[in-house]
């Protein structure tokens, strides 16, 4: 097995459990499991869509627990690397997912401005996945409810 394939495959593992974790509510579980997935995908530079997808989750979890300036920073990262990847319909998913987030932390924070600006970058990568539009009717109405 190569050096990529060990350092994937050991990333996966933690990943899995801080998926597990986080399904059965141990949100703390979940954080460490993704914080030490990343830590193991950061030693090899081409697994930029594993870091991409675990910074993202990590950001979600960490919105869960209530640390939304962590969890704006791990979701931030993931756009970064999500924006790699356009032609991938499942990136482009979850680069969405990470700017919806990105907006109910805006908007809980009571900065609407800066949510409709994260609501319609959701928009749009949702519409440019094959896998987007149930998501992107959700967008508009999160947009037409913030006026």
């Amino acid at each position: 097995m190569s050096e990529n394939a060990v350092v994937r495959h050991e990333g996966l593992v933690y990943f899995d459990q801080g998926q597990s974790a986080y399904s059965s509510g141990d949100i703390q579980q979940a954080v460490k499991k993704y914080h030490k997935s990343l830590e193991i995908f950061g030693q090899e530079p081409t697994l930029y869509m594993e870091r991409a997808i675990v910074s993202g989750q990590l950001g979600i979890a960490l919105k869960a627990s209530g640390n939304m300036d962590a969890a704006a920073d791990y979701l931030g990262r993931a756009v970064t690397l999500f924006q790699h990847y356009p032609e991938n319909a499942d990136a482009m998913l979850s680069l969405g997912n990470c700017f919806w987030h990105l907006g109910e932390i805006s908007e809980e924070s009571g900065d609407f401005d800066a949510a409709k600006v994260s609501y319609n970058q959701a928009y749009a990568a949702y519409r440019s996945s094959s896998k987007g539009q149930t998501f992107q009717v959700e967008v508009l109405q999160k947009l037409r409810d913030i006026g």
